[in-house]
């Protein structure tokens, strides 16, 4: 991940740091959810969707 992911998901004050700590909690609750143990190295698959209309 890198900082351009970060602002671009919108939240906190848009920093990778911010970044990090919110999807490690949200994504260790998730594994939990389904019986996984999260791992700092567990793939993540990230994408960006452009706005054709509005």
């Amino acid at each position: 991940m890198d900082q351009q992911i970060a602002y671009e998901h919108g939240e906190g004050d848009r920093s990778l740091r911010w970044w990090k700590r919110a999807m490690w909690s949200y994504y260790s609750q998730v594994c939990e959810e389904i019986g996984r143990k999260p791992s700092s190295d567990m793939p993540l698959i990230c994408q960006r969707f452009r706005l054709v209309y509005k």
